[in-house]
């Protein structure tokens, strides 16, 4: 059962193993975070209850 587990991952992380690319400049810098909520009056309560 052990040696089972052990190939099973094996087989399952070794895809990932080889990978050399590199992230492209344009995903390194974040120029806005925008987010989508149902009700604003209850973000804007909560977020004044965690101290923003």
């Amino acid at each position: 059962m052990k040696l089972l587990t052990v190939a099973f991952l094996f087989l399952i992380l070794m895809p990932f193993t080889g990978r050399t690319e590199k992230v492209p400049e344009h995903f390194k810098h974040v120029d806005q975070v925008i987010w989508v909520v149902d009700d604003l009056t209850k973000v804007i309560e909560k977020m004044e209850r965690t101290g923003f």
